[in-house]
């Protein structure tokens, strides 16, 4: 069953034309690309009639409406997650057999003005259906074209487009402001996703918000010019990220989106009232307490989603960055014969890493040898984790921190986050007395100079260095599983 003309305008954001005839396009959310095992799903809508290819996308779309409205229950607690992957796979199924088949559903009813619905059946002739269903909309205008208010269709994207549109009316934005403004939009949306307005809840605007504090500025040689999802993909150094009155700004237009949404009944109740963000001054990174990554490993290890388990577990037993890790191949796990172990080649030719020092050797832990990671890469066929993206990872793990009761502050201020991992990898093995060059050349950190000595030193072996991995300890966790 198709509710078709409700969202007519929204409909035309997801069409493309190619060669005259209408596609359907969609980009797959960054956190469920795994699931679909895609980034964007294309669809051709066989017609060169933009009201046919309306209605034909209009299938489709509610589809996409239903997974952002199970994503909107799981963030808001409820679904759990048992029920979310549950819609999910329903989801992913229908879309899929959608996608393959040329023929779209066979039964479609159009929503009129004043709450009627006319249902269109000729028997299954998807032709004349589709043809019935495009006249009706254009026959009753702009009316059936329009979201309703308040429901669940009525997306974000949408909500600011008029909300900005209201400012610049009301001559309240400089032509800077509306930048900035385009900039937050950007930056929210990558991060969030563009999820129906009734869905939001104060924790996805809370956890986007934190995820924004990782952005670096903008007007930095090394991120002029890239889009917020390249940057996100980046591993940006503390002194590089926005500040926390840059963020504060970011939240303060949330609460302007969100206060114009109440003041025009599209929603009773704004989620970005009273929101506090308490980020730290100088936004820095926490090391997690060994009981926290035991509570997380163990978590994780019950995943059903496998790179949601080998994701944590390499985080938590290498030092790897997020994006290092994500880009991962089955020919970059090695055997080291001179010292017998197994060991992780972090290498510029599985994709894009920080710096010269970043590529390096870092040793298998035996807790990952233990609990099946070289099972895991056999059974791979190329990339480890197919499709993952860096900020799909930090996304995730900021819900998983949560449902876990894992503060987001230690006691100094400081952010637990994906990247705590490495900071809690690097500060064990400096407690255990490693030299520092070790460490460094293990975590791919620049060496420390010793002037024309360094000319004479090259790149310790595998069999110097490993007890910067072996010394990493979080108790007996695995067992307890």
């Amino acid at each position: 069953l198709l509710a078709i003309g409700v969202v007519h305008k929204v409909v035309h954001s997801y069409l493309f034309r190619r060669k005259g005839t209408y596609y359907f396009r969609w980009k797959i959310p960054a956190e469920l690309v795994p699931v679909f095992d895609l980034i964007e799903i294309r669809k051709s809508l066989y017609t060169t009639c933009k009201m046919e290819a309306t209605v034909r996308a209009s299938q489709l779309l509610s589809e996409v409406r239903a997974i952002n409205q199970a994503r909107g229950a799981y963030a808001a607690n409820e679904l759990d997650q048992r029920g979310y992957m549950e819609a999910l796979d329903e989801r992913v199924r229908v879309i899929k057999e959608m996608t393959k088949s040329k023929s779209l559903m066979k039964l479609i009813t159009v929503n009129l003005p004043g709450g009627f619905e006319a249902k269109i059946d000729y028997g299954g002739d998807l032709e004349k259906e589709t043809l019935a269903a495009a006249r009706l909309v254009e026959r009753e205008g702009n009316e059936t074209s329009l979201a309703t208010r308040g429901d669940t269709h009525f997306m974000f994207s949408k909500l600011f487009d008029q909300f900005l549109s209201h400012k610049v009316q009301k001559k309240a934005l400089s032509q800077n402001m509306v930048e900035d403004y385009a900039r937050s939009y950007e930056a929210i949306v990558e991060i969030m996703g563009d999820l129906p307005v009734a869905t939001i809840k104060r924790r996805d605007l809370k956890n986007a918000l934190e995820s924004c504090a990782d952005l670096p500025k903008r007007n930095l040689k090394p991120y002029k010019g890239k889009t917020v999802k390249e940057l996100l993909e980046m591993d940006i150094p503390d002194e590089h990220r926005i500040s926390g009155k840059t963020v504060d700004n970011i939240k303060k237009v949330l609460q302007g989106v969100f206060s114009y949404a109440v003041q025009e009944e599209i929603l009773q109740d704004s989620p970005a009232r009273d929101l506090k963000l308490n980020l730290p001054k100088d936004n820095t990174y926490a090391a997690f307490a060994d009981s926290e990554v035991a509570k997380i490993l163990q978590a994780c290890y019950e995943e059903r989603k496998v790179w949601k388990k080998w994701i944590v577990m390499l985080a938590a037993y290498t030092g790897g960055r997020r994006g290092e890790l994500v880009q991962l191949r089955k020919q970059d796990i090695k055997f080291d014969e001179e010292s017998n172990r197994h060991y992780i080649l972090i290498t510029d030719k599985a994709g894009s890493v920080k710096t010269g020092n970043a590529i390096r050797q870092v040793p298998i832990h035996r807790t990952l040898i233990k609990a099946g990671f070289l099972d895991f890469v056999t059974a791979s066929e190329d990339k480890l984790f197919p499709n993952l993206k860096p900020n799909a990872v930090t996304n995730w793990f900021a819900r998983k921190r949560e449902k876990l009761a894992i503060t987001a502050l230690d006691d100094y201020e400081n952010r637990k986050v994906f990247h705590s991992f490495r900071h809690s990898v690097i500060t064990k093995a400096q407690a255990a007395k490693n030299p520092t060059t070790h460490v460094q050349q293990v975590v791919g950190h620049e060496k420390n100079s010793n002037g024309v000595t360094d000319r004479y030193t090259h790149t310790l072996p595998l069999k110097d260095v490993l007890s910067v991995i072996d010394d990493i300890d979080y108790g007996e966790w695995l067992n307890q599983t």
